[in-house]
Order: C-alpha cells, then structure tokens, then sequence
C-alpha cells in the first residue's frame, strides 16, 4: 500500500513539473514573440508552483526588464503623440500599459486624462454638426 501511495506521489510530482516545464516553455516563446501578456501570465502560472527555481528567476528577470523598457517607451510615446493633439493613438498606447501592468497609475492617470478629451472633441463636433444651418 505505501508503494503504491508513493509511486502515485511520484507521478503527480512529475505531473507538476512537467506542467511547470510547459509553463516557462510558454513564457519563453510568448518573449520571442514580443507577446508580454502572454510572458506575464505564463511566468505567473509558474510562479505558483515554483517562483525559487533558477530558470524561472531567470526568466522572470528577463520579462521584468523587457516589460519595464516596453512600459517606459509606451509612455513616452503616448506622450508625445498627446502633446501633438494624437489623442485617440495616445489613448491606445497608455491602454496597452494598463493591459500589461493594471496597477499602473500613472498609465491609467494619462488614459483616464485622454478619454476626457476625446469624449469633450466628440461632443464638441456633435454641437458643432448640429448647429449648422442647413
């Protein structure tokens, strides 16, 4: 009976970390693709079963890094495009921040910032539309 209780444990272990495997398999490739949601969710599944184990700190800091430099040029970008009247393309860059790092406040400060404008322009043009004479 304790055999057979530990070739099960066994099995379920090896489950694991073949699962843990096929999840930093998963990050790797989503990194290639320059896919950092992708990235991001699959280092988070192989956070929860093993954030100690050198390949996945490795990893993680290779994401880290690449998120980091991805939300500064986004941000900068959706800055200047905002600066040049680009509201809606500096609306789409600080959402792309947003989906890859939700707690970002300064992100979503400059995107609540540019919906404000963009919904006042819509309005504006609708006042502007509706009262030209026929």
């Amino acid at each position: 009976h304790t055999a057979s209780l530990q070739r099960q444990h066994t099995a379920q272990l090896r489950q694991v970390r073949h699962q843990y495997l096929a999840y930093l398999a998963s990050a790797r490739k989503a990194l290639d693709d320059d896919d950092l949601i992708a990235a991001r969710d699959a280092l988070a599944a192989a956070r929860a079963i093993d954030s100690a184990d050198l390949g996945f700190v490795k990893l993680n800091e290779v994401y880290e890094t690449r998120q980091q430099g991805q939300i500064e040029q986004w941000l900068s970008e959706g800055s200047s495009l905002y600066r040049r009247g680009q509201f809606h393309q500096a609306r789409d860059l600080w959402q792309k921040v947003v989906a890859l790092d939700p707690n970002n406040t300064l992100a979503q400060a400059r995107l609540d910032r540019a919906n404000r404008v963009i919904e006042k322009l819509e309005r504006l043009r609708r006042e502007q539309v509706a009262n030209q004479p026929d």
